[in-house]
């Protein structure tokens, strides 16, 4: 009998040091873990922050060139003379502050079904145009001549935008 006692009393110990060993184990891998990773540092999460910040700012760039190259596509369209009478303006008369009407008018007329991704871009400059020349025209003239010449081209592309859906209408 005493020797089922010691052998249980060398169970309990084995498991007591088996246990202690686990968890100090876990316990220390767990540290030489968060160690690895920086430990909170905040080097090492400055790495990714930059990376996210370096390719939204490449993304932004890309989009403003893309619209920029669009838009100046459509400047070289030259307007006919059904979508001049149309819309009651020359082309050289066209200011930024007709985009919504021509937009407008631009969504009135059928749709021949290959241009709704470039309004829906354009759109979405010109709205950042706006924001731009309303937020840096204190800064000086420089920012408001520029949003108002981006502003006139989106207001040309939704003209010449309608003039395509009145040509695609007349032709067919």
């Amino acid at each position: 009998m005493s020797h089922l006692r010691a052998a249980a009393g060398e169970i309990r110990l084995w498991r007591s040091l088996t246990t202690w060993r686990f968890w100090h184990g876990a316990q220390n891998s767990r540290r030489r873990f968060v160690a690895s990773r920086g430990g909170g540092d905040i080097s090492h999460t400055m790495i990714p922050v930059l990376m996210l910040m370096f390719s939204c700012m490449a993304l932004v760039q890309f989009f403003m060139s893309y619209c920029r190259s669009l838009l100046l596509t459509y400047a070289k369209v030259e307007l006919s003379p059904a979508t001049r009478e149309m819309i009651g303006v020359e082309p050289s008369q066209i200011r930024g502050e007709q985009f919504g009407r021509l937009m407008g008018l631009a969504r009135l007329a059928p749709n021949p079904g290959d241009d709704k991704w470039e309004i829906r871009v354009v759109s979405i400059y010109y709205a950042a145009v706006r924001l731009t020349n309303f937020l840096a025209s204190p800064l000086g003239p420089v920012v408001r001549k520029w949003a108002q010449q981006q502003a006139n081209l989106c207001a040309y592309f939704a003209a010449a935008t309608l003039d395509r859906r009145i040509a695609a209408v007349t032709a067919g």
